[in-house]
Order: C-alpha cells, then sequence, then structure tokens
C-alpha cells in the first residue's frame, strides 16, 4: 500500500525560521503521521563513491535514474517521536555517507546505524519513557526540529531550506 503524502510549505527565509515553522509542523501532527524531508538532487554535494563497490552497487549504479538522497522522516506516536535518516531504495539506493559526515552524525547524537539493507540511521524522541498522554511535549519536538535542521544544513550540506522538499502524510494510508 502506498501512503498518501501531501507537500508542506514552511518558512524557508532563514534556517530559524524554517526550524520554527518545522517544530509547528511537528507538533501538529496526528499519532501514525509521518513527515519527510528529502534535499531536492542537485542542492546538495554529490556522495562520496563507494569505498569498493560491490558486485550489486555497481549493477544498481549503471541502473539507476536518481542520484542517492539522505532522506529524513519523523513519525508520531502518541507522546514520542522516531526519527529516520536514510538513503532509501526508492531515492536512487544508499546513501554512501563519508566518514566525516558518519562522526558529525555522532557529535549531533544520532546513535551507531543498522544496514537493513541500506544504512539507517534511527532515533526514538525523548530518549527516556514519559507517562502515557495523548499529546507530543514541546520540548520533544524542539529537540527534533534542532535536529533535523543541524542534519540537513550541517552534514548533508543543503544550502538553503528551500532545497528541502517537505510532505507529511500517513504510511500505509490508501491513494
Amino acid at each position: 500500500m502506498q501512503g498518501v503524502y501531501q507537500p508542506r510549505d514552511l518558512d524557508t527565509s532563514s534556517w530559524d525560521s524554517w526550524q520554527a515553522a518545522l517544530v509547528k509542523e511537528i507538533l501538529a501532527h496526528e499519532p501514525d503521521q509521518n513527515l519527510v524531508l528529502i534535499p531536492r538532487e542537485g542542492t546538495f554535494p554529490p556522495p562520496p563513491p563507494p569505498r569498493r563497490p560491490t558486485f550489486s552497487q555497481r549493477l544498481r549504479t549503471r541502473h539507476r535514474e536518481m542520484m542517492p538522497a539522505p532522506v529524513i522522516q519523523a513519525m508520531r506516536d502518541d507522546n514520542s517521536l522516531l526519527l529516520d535518516l536514510t538513503g532509501p531504495a526508492s531515492m536512487g539506493g544508499d546513501y554512501p555517507w563519508s566518514d566525516d559526515q558518519v562522526e558529525a552524525l555522532y557529535d549531533l547524537g544520532w546513535p551507531r546505524p543498522v544496514n537493513e539493507g541500506v544504512v539507517v540511521f534511527t532515533m526514538y524522541l525523548p530518549h527516556s519513557p514519559l507517562p502515557p498522554r495523548p499529546y507530543l511535549p514541546e520540548r520533544v519536538a524542539e529537540h527534533a526540529g534542532s535536529l533535523i535542521t543541524q542534519t540537513m544544513r550541517d552534514v548533508v550540506w543543503s544550502r538553503t531550506p528551500a532545497d528541502i522538499d517537505v510532505e507529511t502524510g500517513i504510511e500505509g494510508a490508501l491513494d
């Protein structure tokens, strides 16, 4: 099943205004809503080539029509937020993070990635359990907004917030 996603129009006049709009967007999400942030092709430096491509990577590269892009997804679950950072196959293949980028992600607090066919950095916010409640605490949304902004600006190297497409929807909803 495909999800139904709608583009969101965030204030892109500065990184600070974009981050503030992103926090509001996260706070407005209902449980199970997904926010997807995708840098537009050509608006960030191309990824470094893999050190030693495997046979399957060489095959994928030959047939790839899209450049791999790092994508962030934020999915709300009651009073918590799941963040995923990956280069999904649907976006051109596994994004080959440089060692410097991986170190920068660790410095921002992203945990070590898991490899599910592609490298996936996954983070649950807040890090400690909260008592059950039907809303997302503002401090969680603010932390997520800051982390997403720093990741896109300082690690993915998007030049401006206008270079990032933001969509929201519910995964698995019928088109």
